[in-house]
């Protein structure tokens, strides 16, 4: 039985892996004119949700955004690489059930999600926050 990874716990499908993709950080991107392609939100206590949202260009490539609208970093860009048209999301219609099929996000996307979401976690919680700290908490 193997042993699951910290990173997999957001995940309903496990990582399908593949030699060669890998993920790069890139500027903030404007979606329009490109296809969504996936989607998914995951929600904590205290109104702290974290979202990625994957869209494909015109010429066919693949770019995530990780975004939250309480968090430090609102939102994280990146260029999924390797990845080959057959492994990728398709959005297709919810009678098929694939959209909502991530096995396959690469295992090298999936940690920075994860890391990313801690960060945030840690960042936001008083218990952590110190006095160099430059973070504010704002309430509602």
């Amino acid at each position: 039985m193997k042993r699951p990874k910290p990173e997999d716990l957001y995940f309903l499908h496990e990582c399908r892996s593949y030699r060669g993709t890998s993920v790069k950080r890139i500027r903030n991107f404007d979606a329009r004119g490109m296809v969504y392609v996936y989607g998914q939100g995951d929600h904590f206590g205290d109104r702290k949700s974290f979202h990625m949202n994957a869209w494909r260009t015109r010429g066919g490539r693949l770019l995530v955004r990780f975004w939250s609208r309480r968090a430090v970093f609102k939102r994280i860009s990146y260029e999924i690489l390797g990845l080959p048209a057959s492994r990728q999301p398709t959005a297709s219609l919810p009678e098929t059930g694939d959209n909502f099929d991530s096995s396959w996000i690469p295992r090298a996307l999936r940690k920075e999600y994860h890391e990313w979401i801690l960060s945030e976690l840690e960042l936001n919680d008083p218990a952590r926050l110190t006095a160099a700290s430059f973070v504010e908490l704002h309430p509602r």
